[in-house]
């Protein structure tokens, strides 16, 4: 079963954003994939 979880968020609230520069905006970051080694 489901439920609904509301959260009250006031009309005037503004989340912070980060300032990209404007020749860093629509970039591709590639992310590479960690391999944890396990100790034997």
């Amino acid at each position: 079963m489901a439920r609904v979880i509301e959260f009250y968020v006031p009309h005037n609230y503004k989340p912070k954003q980060r300032w990209v520069p404007m020749d860093e905006r629509g970039k591709v970051i590639a992310f590479t994939k960690v391999l944890a080694q396990k100790s034997a």
